[in-house]
């Protein structure tokens, strides 16, 4: 899997916004607050909000994080957290971790980017934030998804949270060709019927 050198591929979150470059990189700007910008900075100061914090003035997230070799492929931004898919299939999140959006086995919040155990010998291809969700599409057409699931947006027939990654087998098979692209919304807060 590649970027298309010719295409931008940006995702903007609640107060912060990405961008894959095009050798694989990331960067990422806005507010830090709970670790969504994954430079191992929280607080409610910002990145690109004075002249010399433009985004060519930042510095990329790439190898030293992910591993020798891999890049980017794809990249959402939520509700004060981030997570993207490299071109081996590894999902890998960081920031606000309320109700276990990260899928990386917990609640605590996380300022740097850690791997995500999405199971068997899947890969993802895609990845989508909501508010306090995140969903990924793997390789085999399946959907797999984590984090505040209160409305059900985690699909697994209640609505309890969801810290580590499920799949539903019956979104599989909705269409036949498979599933080619996925997002994921916010508006439910919680505590806000």
């Amino acid at each position: 899997m590649s970027v298309d050198n010719n295409k931008a591929v940006i995702a903007t979150g609640y107060r912060h916004t990405g961008v894959i470059l095009s050798d694989g990189t990331i960067k990422l700007w806005g507010q830090q607050q709970y670790g969504a910008l994954g430079n191992g900075q929280s607080g409610s100061s910002s990145i690109g909000d004075n002249s010399s914090e433009t985004p060519n003035n930042l510095t990329a997230i790439g190898p030293s994080t992910f591993g020798v070799g891999r890049t980017v492929i794809s990249i959402a931004c939520g509700n004060q957290n981030t997570g993207v898919v490299l071109d081996n299939g590894e999902v890998w999140t960081t920031g606000r971790n309320s109700f276990g959006a990260l899928g990386r086995n917990g609640t605590t919040n996380q300022t740097t980017f850690g791997q995500v155990s999405i199971g068997g010998s899947v890969n993802a291809i895609d990845i989508a934030c909501g508010d306090y969700h995140m969903m990924i599409i793997t390789d085999d057409g399946r959907i797999k998804a984590w984090g505040y699931n209160t409305l059900g947006q985690c699909f697994t027939g209640d609505n309890t949270e969801v810290i580590t990654p499920q799949t539903d087998d019956t979104y599989s098979t909705l269409d036949t060709s498979g599933h080619i692209d996925i997002t994921a919304g916010t508006g439910q807060y919680p505590g806000n019927g």
